[in-house]
C-alpha cells in the first residue's frame, strides 16, 4: 500500500524513526562486544581458560620430565638449591625451558646452571678462595631468567577481580570463540526471522525478537551480578539471535507500509536503519560507560536499558505491517511461481490480487534466471567484507594493545604512555563506529537515492580498502584514521546491500526477507567462523611461523600482520564488483539504444 498526503507522510516518517529506534536499542548489540571486553575482564569472564591452560602445561611438563635420563635428573637435582629461590619451581622452570625449545643436553643448559650454583656458593663462602673456573670469567655474559611481566599470569596465582585487562591470551581466545558466535547468529538467525516476516508480517517478528532481546538483556544482567560465565554467555548469543528478527520487523514491517511510493522515505528508512543496525554497538558502550561512573557492575545498567527498550519497540510494533497483508501477499506470490489460477489465490482478492499475480510471475522467473549472477557476486563480495570487518570488530583491542601497549611497541615512550595510546585509540574506536554511522546515514541516504548502482558500489570499495590499508599501519595516525572510518564504511555497505535486496528484478516483494535470512546464513559461515579462525591461529602463534614472521619482527604488530595482509588481499579482490556492474549497465544501454 501507498500513502498520499501531509497526513500520511508524518505517519510513514514517525514509523521510519521508530523503526529506526528499535533497531538501534536491539538489533547489532553484539557488534559492540569488544566495549564490553574491560568490563567482563573484571568479572573473571572466561578465566577458566587460563586455568585449563596452566592444567594441560603442568601434564605436558610432568610427562616430560618423566622421559628424561638419570644424568638429567641428577643435574637438575644439583641446581635445585639455587634456583629454590627464584621465580616458580624447579620443574616449571625446567619444562618451560622444553616447551620453548631450549637445550636440555648436556654442556648448555645445565653447565650454565650448575656453574651458576658454583659460583653462587662461592660468593656465600667467604673463608674458601673463589675458583678460576671458565663459568667465574663468563658470568657477566649469561642470560638471566627473563623477570616477571607486570600483566603476566602465573599458573599459581588465580586471575584478579576487577582487572579489566585479559588474565592471559587463551582468555581472549576464549572470548573471541563467544563473540564469534553471537556474530554468527546475527547473520544465521535472519533466515527464520525472515520466513516469519514474509509470512505473519513485521508486527509478530518485532514482538518476538523484541522479547528475546530483552530477555538477552536480563540475562547479562543476571550473570554479572551471579559472576556466571554460563549466563552471561547466553545473553550474548539471545541478543545475537534477536537482533535480525528486531531488524526484520522494523525494516520490512515499515517497508510495506511505505509501499511502492515514496522514494526518498524508502532511501532515508534504508540508509537509517543500516546505520542503527550498526550504530547499535554504541549500547554496550553505553552500558560500560555507565557501570563505571556509577561504580556498579553491568547489572543495574542492563536491566535498565530492558526497561527502557520495551515501550518504545512496543509502539514501533503498531505501526508495523499488519501480519494479514504479508501473508496475503506472500500466497499471491507463490501461486504465481507454482502457476497455480488466480481464483486459488482468493476471489475475494478482486481485481488488485490478479494484477499483483500478473506482476509477480514475470519478476519470480527473472528471479530464477536473468539475476542469479549479480545476486551470487553481490553475496561473495558482503561474506568477504564481513570477514575482514568482524575480524577488526574482535581483535581491535587486542591489536592495539600489542602496537601501543607493550614495552617493545615505541620504546622511546614510557610505558604508561604507550598504555595510554592504546587505551585512548580503544575508546575513541569504541564510540566513533556507532555514531560514525549514524552521522553518515544522512549523505549515504542521499547516495543511494541519486547514484547508481556501480557508482555506490564502487564507493563503498574504496573506502572499505582504504580501512583495511590504515589498520595495517603500526603508526598511531592511520590507527585513528582506520578507527574513524569503519563506522561510515560499514553503514554505507549495509545500505548498499539492503538496496540491492530491495531491487525487484532480483527479489520479488514477499521473498525478500527470507532471501536475505538465507543470504546471511552464507555470510555467517565466512564472516563470523573466519574471525575466530583467524583470531585463534594469531594468539597460537601458529599463523605462518607465529611471532617470528618477516615483516614487523620485533614489533607489536607481527602477531597480526600476515592476517591482515590476507585480509587486504581478499578486500582488494572485491573491487571486481562495482566493475562488473558498471559493464552490465552499459551493455544494457548498448541493447536499449540497439533496440530503439
Amino acid at each position: 500500500m501507498s500513502a498520499a498526503g501531509p497526513q500520511n507522510s508524518i505517519v510513514l516518517w514517525v514509523a521510519v524513526l521508530l523503526a529506526a529506534w528499535c533497531t538501534f536499542a536491539m538489533g547489532g548489540v553484539v557488534f559492540g562486544v569488544s566495549a564490553l571486553f574491560p568490563a567482563l575482564y573484571a568479572q573473571n569472564y572466561k578465566s577458566s581458560a587460563c586455568s585449563a591452560r596452566c592444567s594441560a602445561s603442568a601434564a605436558t611438563s610432568a610427562a616430560a620430565v618423566g622421559s628424561w635420563p638419570a644424568t638429567t635428573k641428577r643435574r637438575l637435582a644439583e641446581a635445585g638449591e639455587f634456583l629454590s629461590g627464584s621465580r616458580g619451581t624447579l620443574l616449571e622452570v625446567a619444562a618451560s625451558a622444553v616447551l620453548r625449545g631450549r637445550s636440555l643436553h648436556e654442556g648448555s643448559f645445565f653447565d650454565r646452571l650448575s656453574g651458576k650454583a658454583e659460583h653462587s656458593k662461592a660468593e656465600h663462602s667467604p673463608g674458601e678462595s673463589k675458583p678460576e673456573s671458565r663459568n667465574r670469567h663468563d658470568a657477566p655474559h649469561r642470560r638471566e631468567l627473563p623477570p616477571p611481566q607486570p600483566h603476566a599470569h602465573s599458573c599459581s596465582d588465580p586471575c584478579p577481580l576487577g582487572v579489566e585487562t585479559k588474565c592471559c591470551d587463551h582468555q581472549f581466545v576464549a572470548f573471541s570463540l563467544a563473540a564469534s558466535l553471537a556474530f554468527f547468529l546475527v547473520d544465521a538467525a535472519a533466515a527464520p526471522w525472515g520466513e516469519l516476516a514474509d509470512r505473519r508480517g513485521g508486527k509478530l517478528t518485532l514482538a518476538w525478537a523484541s522479547l528475546l532481546s530483552i530477555a538477552g538483556f536480563a540475562a547479562l544482567a543476571g550473570g554479572a551480578y551471579l559472576l556466571d560465565d554460563a549466563i552471561v554467555t547466553a545473553g550474548l548469543l539471545a541478543l545475537g539471535c534477536a537482533g535480525p528478527g528486531v531488524f526484520n520487523g522494523a525494516f520490512y514491517g515499515t517497508l510495506e507500509l511505505i509501499g511502492t511510493g515514496e522514494p526518498k522515505i524508502r532511501a532515508a528508512l534504508t540508509s537509517l536503519n543500516a546505520a542503527a543496525f550498526d550504530g547499535s554497538a554504541l549500547v554496550f558502550m553505553l552500558l560500560r560507560v555507565a557501570a563505571r561512573a556509577a561504580r556498579v557492575g553491568l547489572a543495574a545498567p542492563c536491566l535498565a536499558w530492558a526497561a527502557l527498550c520495551a515501550p518504545l519497540c512496543a509502539h514501533g510494533s503498531l505501526l508495523a505491517q499488519p501480519a494479514a497483508a504479508a501473508s496475503e501477499q506472500v500466497g499471491m506470490l507463490q501461486a504465481a511461481v507454482e502457476g497455480e489460477s488466480k481464483s486459488e489465490v482468493g476471489e475475494d482478492a478482486g481485481d488488485e490480487s490478479e494484477t499483483k499475480s500478473d506482476v509477480a510471475l514475470p519478476l519470480s522467473a527473472r528471479w530464477k534466471r536473468e539475476e542469479e549472477a549479480a545476486r551470487l557476486r553481490k553475496l561473495a563480495v558482503e561474506a568477504v567484507y564481513h570477514l575482514v570487518s568482524n575480524f577488526y570488530l574482535e581483535t581491535q583491542i587486542d591489536q592495539l594493545e600489542e602496537l601501543f601497549g607493550e614495552p617493545h611497541a615505541e620504546p622511546a615512550l614510557p610505558s604508561r604512555t604507550r598504555a595510554g595510546h592504546a587505551e585512548w585509540l580503544s575508546s575513541a574506536f569504541n564510540f566513533a563506529f556507532p555514531l560514525g554511522g549514524l552521522l553518515a546515514s544522512v549523505p549515504v541516504a542521499s547516495l543511494l537515492e541519486r547514484a547508481g548502482e556501480a557508482e555506490y558500489f564502487g564507493i563503498a570499495t574504496l573506502l572499505a580498502n582504504t580501512f583495511s590499508l590504515c589498520s595495517l599501519s603500526s603508526s598511531r595516525q592511520p590507527q585513528l584514521a582506520a578507527a574513524l572510518l569503519f563506522g561510515p564504511v560499514r553503514c554505507l555497505t549495509w545500505a548498499c546491500y539492503f538496496q540491492f535486496l530491495s531491487t525487484e528484478s532480483r527479489y520479488p516483494p514477499g521473498l525478500s526477507a527470507r532471501a536475505m535470512g538465507y543470504n546471511n546464513v552464507v555470510i555467517a559461515i565466512v564472516g563470523a567462523a573466519g574471525p575466530y579462525t583467524l583470531a585463534y591461529l594469531v594468539n597460537e602463534r601458529a599463523l605462518l611461523g607465529g611471532a617470528s614472521m618477516g615483516m614487523g619482527k620485533g614489533r607489536g604488530d607481527s602477531r597480526y600482520l600476515q592476517a591482515k595482509l590476507f585480509l587486504q588481499l581478499c578486500n582488494t579482490l572485491i573491487a571486481i564488483f562495482p566493475c562488473l556492474l558498471w559493464r552490465e549497465r552499459r551493455r544494457k544501454q548498448a541493447g536499449a539504444a540497439h533496440s530503439g
